[in-house]
């Protein structure tokens, strides 16, 4: 009986050994090419520290450069994350950015019609559990505001996050779509494997009450922290712009906008430029590429000294 004790303590001594050292290298890997943990590490250790912030979904990670909009004494960082939502900024700003970063002077917040539809931005706050800290973890873990507990506890350990592609996942990270070596202040480019340029339109626009909700109660918390909020839109390939003219969630944009005195920068639409029918600008339909990303980041950067000089 004692040999089997023995032998059992050992089985499970040298198999949690296992899952740590396979949680280890896991982690070494994904350290390689993930710049959420580079967008969370700034907004918890501020290390640039910049003046204003940039948040939204995956059009403005890719597409807006602050090395380029920067201004004198108006740095910015681009807090963009691929499939983001209101829903997961509203707890990031709750429980990341605001209890570790300085308020910023302006905020750019990045619309577009699928800005509401949780089919399109599919991005959780539990999903980057791997980057709380442990109280936060915890807390989160134990509350009952309703928060995926699966979700958060997979995604705190790389060997339970990367389990469907595990031996890939050590020996192999692709740096090639977004390349770390780019990466400046939450900008990184968009290089896709194949790239496909389509028109991009509206189809189907959704809006999820969920959302709707947490992202008036967002724009309400920069406002109670007399934060300067724009609303921007970036350009998207198209040709032909009838089918953005009078969009219902772009009218609702706008009154929001005209309700908390926001300026509203619409690049499909007033702010249209030889951007938007230009190929090879883009990625895809809806992403620029790096020459895009550079000549948009011009013209933004143009349009906002006119703002700030106001």
């Amino acid at each position: 009986m004692n040999k089997f004790i023995q032998k059992s303590v050992f089985f499970l001594i040298f198999c949690s050994l296992m899952i740590l050292l396979l949680n280890y290298l896991l982690l070494r890997n994904s350290h390689q090419n993930d710049f959420g943990r580079l967008q969370y590490k700034e907004a918890i250790n501020h290390k640039i520290n910049a003046d204003n912030i940039i948040i939204g979904m995956s059009h403005a990670t890719h597409g807006i450069q602050p090395r380029i909009i920067n201004q004198k004494g108006n740095t910015f960082f681009n807090f963009a994350l691929d499939g983001a939502n209101p829903n997961y900024y509203f707890n990031w700003y709750k429980y990341i950015f605001k209890p570790n970063y300085k308020k910023p002077k302006y905020l750019i917040l990045t619309l577009d019609w699928f800005f509401l539809d949780d089919k399109w931005l599919w991005r959780r706050f539990e999903q980057d559990s791997e980057y709380f800290s442990d109280s936060l973890f915890f807390n989160m873990l134990f509350s009952k505001n309703g928060y995926n507990k699966t979700m958060l506890f997979e995604n705190r350990f790389p060997v339970l996050k990367f389990k469907k592609i595990l031996l890939p996942g050590i020996f192999h990270h692709d740096k090639t779509t977004f390349p770390i070596s780019e990466y400046y202040n939450g900008f990184i480019p968009f290089v896709p494997k194949k790239v496909k340029v389509d028109e991009f339109y509206p189809e189907n626009v959704l809006i999820y009450k969920n959302q709707l909700d947490k992202f008036e109660k967002l724009v309400g918390l920069f406002v109670a922290d007399s934060i300067q909020v724009i609303f921007i839109t970036t350009p998207t390939y198209q040709l032909d712009p009838k089918p953005y003219k009078n969009l219902p969630i772009y009218n609702y944009y706008r009154s929001i906008a005209s309700k908390y005195s926001i300026p509203y920068l619409n690049y499909n639409l007033e702010k249209r430029s030889i951007i938007n029918a230009s190929i090879n600008y883009y990625a895809d339909g809806g992403h620029l590429n790096y020459a895009g990303s550079t000549e948009f980041s011009k013209l933004l950067k143009a349009d906002l000294e006119k703002l700030l000089k106001k």
